[in-house]
């Protein structure tokens, strides 16, 4: 595993890397991402995600980034295995092929547990939804939470997101938010899709 190979990466860094990939391959199975577009990133030397993670190029896929960087908001892609407020990301070795190399297997669908190779992609983002992105990255959050650790550790874990800003919205209650403002637009506006949504809280 990232964690625990020759050359291993922090928790924080291997989840990080993970989202990311997961949402290339979104990316990617959408067709936002084409495989014009990573050839054109990697000066044609690799036309898909896949192709990418099996050479290990990890300049390629920097420069990837790069250009994606100038085409979405946010820190998703500062750098591999950073999110630009990840503190841990200076003092952990170095993102390098190994670790790309094990990630082929995250996007082919391979199973694991058995080594066995799938001949067909066991899943695609086409018909996934975006939603497993944020619960993933929901579960991340969470998981050091523990209900039986000692109460200040809790308090500073709480304290620690509360810090960053990092929280996931239920699907639920988005779609809730959205049905309450959807009934305050102009009559019609819907229907030619003619207007803009203005979101203060939005992260």
């Amino acid at each position: 595993s990232l964690m625990t190979c020759a050359t291993p990466l922090s928790k924080s860094v291997s989840q990080i890397l993970l989202l990311q990939v997961l949402f290339l391959a979104y990316l990617e199975d959408r067709g936002i991402l084409p495989a014009a577009d990573f050839s054109a990133a990697t000066n044609g030397k690799y036309h898909s995600l896949g192709d990418l993670l099996y050479a290990g190029d990890v300049s390629a896929l920097e420069t990837l980034y790069a250009v994606l960087r100038e085409q979405f908001n946010g820190d998703m892609f500062v750098s591999p295995g950073s999110f630009g407020q990840n503190e841990e990301a200076s003092s952990s070795p170095s993102i390098n092929a190994k670790h790309l190399e094990m990630l082929v297997g995250l996007r082919r669908g391979d199973r694991a547990a058995s080594g066995q190779f799938s001949l067909f992609r066991l899943y695609t983002f086409a018909y996934i939804p975006v939603a497993l992105l944020s619960a993933i990255y929901d579960h991340f959050q969470h998981e050091d939470i523990d209900i039986n650790s000692d109460y200040s550790a809790r308090l500073k874990k709480r304290s620690e997101k509360r810090r960053t800003g990092s929280y996931f919205t239920p699907a639920h209650l988005a779609q809730t938010c959205v049905s309450l403002a959807w009934k305050y637009l102009p009559q019609g506006a819907t229907l030619k899709n003619n207007f803009y949504v203005l979101d203060p809280a939005c992260g």
